[in-house]
């Protein structure tokens, strides 16, 4: 059905769903972001990733049961893509604030404020 090797996952959310692992613990619920998984959620052992790589009882099952297809696969590369630019974008306005913050610690706090107000109109925080 679905493709489950090399998923690239970011934990949603801890589930209390009564699906247990092989562990018999309460399983999470992982989003996977392959190219043919995109946004596609299974069950996986609250241990799935450790310190020391992969340390779990490597119990998987997929929670959404059907394969996204059609626009739905296309939309969701598509926000999987948004999401990196935002992130990318978001990392070097940080870098701007940190660069102009140290700036304005030597020549006054104008510059930094200008650039924090200009931020928070930005992403709606004005």
């Amino acid at each position: 059905m679905f493709q489950s090797a090399n998923s690239q996952s970011v934990t949603s959310s801890d589930s209390e769903n009564g699906v247990l692992c092989y562990c018999h613990r309460p399983t999470k619920i992982v989003r996977a972001w392959t190219r043919k998984n995109p946004g596609c959620r299974f069950y996986s052992c609250i241990d799935r990733r450790g310190a020391n790589g992969w340390v779990s009882c490597k119990f998987f099952d997929w929670y959404d049961k059907e394969e996204p297809h059609g626009w739905q696969h296309v939309a969701l590369l598509e926000a999987e893509q948004t999401i990196k630019e935002q992130k990318a974008e978001i990392e070097g306005l940080k870098i701007m604030v940190r660069t102009q913050t140290h700036h304005s610690d030597n020549a006054g706090n104008s510059n930094a404020v200008v650039v924090r107000l200009y931020l928070m109109s930005l992403f709606g925080i004005l």
